[in-house]
This record gives structure tokens, C-alpha cells and sequence, in this order.
């Protein structure tokens, strides 16, 4: 491994983001529910089960977005 090199810096990061949007390019997003992992994978992959943790927050904050969007405009 030489320094300087991308596989000499690559790291974890752990994001716990309060706006899902702030996640969407991520490499891998684990999804943790009662202290479990429920779901993990790319924000497309967790959006492709309608009926996931995942795609139910991002729905519930698309909702809230627009509901906020709409009073303020």
C-alpha cells in the first residue's frame, strides 16, 4: 500500500443523517430498526422495496417536504 494513494486514505464514514436527501450518493446505506439491521444497500436498491424502512422514510419525507413547501409558498 503506497501513501497517498486511494486505497491508502479509504474509510468508513457513519452518517446518521436527519434528511435522507443527504445520503442519496452513498456507497452503502445500512438501514437499523430496534437496534437491528433491516436493510442495507445503495439508495436506488433500498428505494426499489416500496414496502422497506428504507422507502417508507424517504416517502414519509418527500410528503413532509412538499407539505412544508406548500404552506410556505
Amino acid at each position: 500500500m503506497n501513501p497517498g494513494t486511494a486505497e491508502a486514505v479509504r474509510k468508513a464514514v457513519v452518517v446518521i443523517p436527519h434528511w435522507l436527501s443527504t445520503i442519496v450518493a452513498a456507497d452503502q446505506v445500512v438501514v437499523f430498526d430496534g437496534g437491528q439491521i433491516v436493510q442495507q444497500g445503495t439508495h436506488t436498491d433500498l428505494l426499489a422495496d416500496p414496502t422497506g424502512r428504507y422507502a417508507r422514510m424517504w416517502n414519509a419525507q418527500l410528503r413532509s417536504k412538499t407539505r412544508h413547501g406548500a404552506a410556505a409558498g
